[in-house]
């Protein structure tokens, strides 16, 4: 066999080989996200089981599931953690996913859209959840630069609750207040 095609057919393995890599890991990555939203989804069921609901996903939103009960409108976004860091969250809308809260800056998140979605100019009943799937060691919320304190369930933060799948399973089937 001439040297020319051993190279051709190389490479032809090569080119295979790197497609179905790139193939994988997209598709692994898609799996992981609707595995989390379908987690979440099934969450949302059990707590609002007793209630008349509906639940859609939405497409090309800022926010990744709606829950309507009546007139009030609860909008979910998911950020994914997959390697359970902490969440540090800042007054100017910047949202940081760390190995440690006091060093450098692993994954940094834009929901600013979904910060300004605007409860008073779209619906008065309106509530804004952030859920981190599937799990955070803490949430810390910094008051500034030297004033730190963890985030509560319970609380809102730049106008919405943040909780982890595990307080989202732990509450499921409790009444919760606005959640």
């Amino acid at each position: 066999m001439p040297k020319y095609q051993i190279i051709v057919i190389a490479s032809t393995i090569g080119i295979y080989l790197l497609l179905s890599l790139i193939s994988y890991i997209i598709l692994s990555s898609y799996f992981k996200y609707k595995k989390g939203l379908n987690d979440v989804c099934r969450q949302l069921r059990r707590r609002y089981k007793n209630y008349d609901y509906k639940l859609t996903i939405p497409k090309k939103t800022s926010y990744d599931i709606e829950i309507t009960i009546g007139n009030k409108k609860i909008i979910y976004k998911i950020l994914r953690n997959l390697e359970n860091k902490h969440l540090l969250v800042t007054k100017d809308l910047h949202w940081f996913i760390k190995d440690n809260p006091l060093k450098s800056t692993n994954k940094t998140y834009n929901i600013y859209n979904f910060l300004n979605i605007n409860s008073e100019n779209e619906d008065s009943n309106l509530t804004k959840v952030i859920i981190i799937y599937p799990s955070i060691r803490q949430k810390i919320y910094m008051l500034d630069e030297c004033q730190a304190r963890f985030i509560y369930p319970t609380e809102k933060i730049n106008g919405c609750y943040i909780l982890s799948y595990d307080e989202l399973k732990e509450y499921a089937n409790k009444e919760y207040g606005d959640i």
